[in-house]
């Protein structure tokens, strides 16, 4: 049973890196639009 809740944390995390990847992009993303 613990591993299963590590194994769910893990699948959290690597959503959470994702998403704040993703966010970080679009941040870039939208501030170049704004520059030109």
């Amino acid at each position: 049973q613990k591993e299963g809740v590590l194994k769910e944390r893990d699948k959290v995390k690597d959503r959470f890196c994702s998403f704040n990847i993703y966010s970080i992009l679009r941040k870039e993303y939208i501030l170049k639009k704004s520059l030109r």
